[in-house]
């Protein structure tokens, strides 16, 4: 992650629910997993609000979930490593 926030002076900070994101258009964002982590697009999900949950994964597990508005703008929320799919990978039917 540190590569990630001295590479990129355009994301900014932002303050919420107490912890700070780092906040940028999507577009920066996903370009930036992709050169520098090699994470991409594995799951989706849509909140009731419309905003979009991403989560990007790269082949030796690192992981980031981004918090997508529909206004272009995303937030990273969560980034680790030692990311692994669990469960027998059928869809669910909550969704």
């Amino acid at each position: 992650m540190a590569l990630l926030i001295a590479g990129a002076a355009f994301i900014v900070p932002v303050r919420s629910h107490g912890n700070a994101d780092l906040c940028a258009e999507r577009r920066v964002i996903v370009s930036i997993l992709g050169s520098h982590y090699q994470e991409h697009l594995h799951f989706l999900g849509v909140q009731a609000n419309g905003l979009k949950v991403e989560l990007f994964v790269s082949n030796n597990a690192s992981f980031t979930v981004l918090l997508y508005h529909p206004s272009g703008m995303s937030c990273i929320i969560a980034a680790g490593e030692y990311w692994q799919a669990l469960g027998n990978g059928k869809r669910s039917n909550r969704i």
